[in-house]
């Protein structure tokens, strides 16, 4: 009938004219634990080896991301980030100073030994560790 095409020609009218892009679902997140996974618990010994495996993933989902955010909020996330590094670092020292017995007049840790190093190492990994996983929800996000 005549309003059966009046319909279809609607129809394709509004089809044609406001095009869908489907967004490719992803799940970073299980992938990147799923990677992870092969690395050793962090301690003493490989702890150089788990934060260099970490930190690589951290700065591949951040480029990901970096690569597909609009310009704002590229902005943002570059600022999020230094911000995040600030705190980072912050951590790390007082996870150190918990383990000296003080500073000295110049403000450096006394009575550290090991244990201020591998305090230090254990929050930069986890600090790592964490914002990673973060990203990997982010960049998840960004695809449902």
């Amino acid at each position: 009938t005549q309003n059966d095409q009046q319909m279809a020609q609607v129809t394709t009218s509004q089809e044609t004219s406001a095009p869908v892009v489907a967004k490719k679902s992803t799940n970073y997140e299980a992938e990147l634990m799923s990677r992870m996974s092969s690395v050793p618990e962090n301690n003493m010994v490989n702890a150089g080896e788990v934060f260099t495996a970490w930190d690589k993933e951290l700065n591949k989902v951040y480029k990901l991301l970096m690569s597909e955010l609009p310009e704002s909020q590229k902005t943002k996330l570059r600022n999020e980030e230094r911000a995040w590094l600030k705190r980072k670092d912050k951590e790390m020292d007082r996870a150190a100073e918990e383990m000296a017995a003080g500073r000295d007049e110049n403000g450096n840790l006394i009575g550290c030994g090991t244990g201020c190093g591998h305090a230090e190492r254990a929050m930069n990994i986890e600090m790592t560790k964490e914002r990673t996983i973060e990203l990997a929800r982010m960049y998840d996000d960004l695809h449902r």
